[in-house]
């Protein structure tokens, strides 16, 4: 009795009382409903310094182009010019705001990847909080495309900050073994899920990162080069040979441009805007890897 008492004492929440499933339920849908919307959440945010060494003249140029935005909200390619920058710098509410008019603008020809990249500019602005506005945004790229690794990871995040770890453990159990997550999504998860398990009170260790991971991280620098450049040349001849979608593309004129083959991503860009003359939305979102690899104004 008295090792149950002190385990209780240490381990227990002796100032609640009972909460029967119901009632949690019930509360947290109460929490849901009446969080603070986008707007106050970005109000509360703490603002990020600017990178270490970023040149005066290039916030100067930002502003400038704010200004104008200012007057001609309409610009769609303004739009586009500076949400990169916006990001870059730091400036994620900025950054929320362009891609907000980016999608206004092109209404239902906005990408699928323009709603997530808007999805994770909300959750940057708000110190990684999920509003309302931005449980809409997931909701609605998971009605476009139901296995969307961002916007789930953001509905098990909502969740969480819900009193809902049960949730949130549900969705994200099944992303820890998906291949396709990126480093940055899938890091805040493993940051989160054991927490999110132990809540839950479910008995749940997090995994390694998988063989695959471990034996990239023993290979030496020249090997990783060698499997990464692989990899670009195996999607570099799928789309010559297959085609695909502008993602891919994208990603390819990406990977070139971290690689350093710029002349490469050149190409890549020229030959897509070929490929995608009759689809101008297809053009923008690879446009804006063209713009971060350098190989477009």
């Amino acid at each position: 009795i008295g090792g149950s008492f002190t385990l209780y004492i240490n381990l227990g929440a002796p100032a609640y009382r009972d909460l029967p499933l119901a009632e949690r339920i019930a509360r947290g849908d109460e929490l849901r409903a009446s969080r603070p919307s986008q707007k106050v959440a970005e109000a509360a945010a703490t603002p990020l310094p600017l990178p270490d060494g970023t040149p005066q003249d290039t916030v100067d140029a930002v502003l400038a182009l704010e200004s104008v935005l200012a007057d001609r909200p309409d610009l769609l390619e303004g739009w586009q010019i500076i949400e990169p920058e916006e990001r870059a710098l730091f400036r994620f509410a900025a950054a929320r705001v362009a891609m907000e008019n980016i999608i206004r603008l092109k209404g239902d020809t906005a990408t699928t990847a323009e709603h997530v990249e808007y999805l994770d500019m909300m959750a940057a602005a708000a110190d990684l909080y999920v509003s309302p506005e931005a449980e809409a945004q997931a909701r609605l790229i998971l009605e476009r495309e139901p296995d969307n690794f961002v916007a789930l990871f953001y509905m098990g995040l909502l969740f969480a900050q819900t009193d809902r770890p049960d949730l949130a453990f549900q969705i994200w159990r099944p992303l820890v073994d998906r291949p396709d997550g990126d480093d940055l999504h899938m890091g805040l998860m493993r940051d989160r899920i054991e927490q999110a398990a132990f809540d839950a009170g479910v008995d749940y260790s997090l995994p390694p990162q998988g063989r695959a991971a471990a034996a990239v991280a023993a290979m030496g620098a020249d090997d990783q080069q060698a499997m990464i450049r692989s990899m670009v040349s195996g999607l570099a001849e799928r789309l010559a040979t297959q085609g695909g979608p502008p993602e891919d593309w994208a990603r390819l004129i990406t990977s070139y441009g971290v690689l350093g083959e710029v002349d490469q991503a050149r190409a890549i860009w020229t030959e897509a805007q070929q490929v995608f003359a009759d689809t101008p939305a297809a053009v923008e979102t690879i446009r804006a890897a063209a713009i971060a690899a350098g190989v477009a104004p």
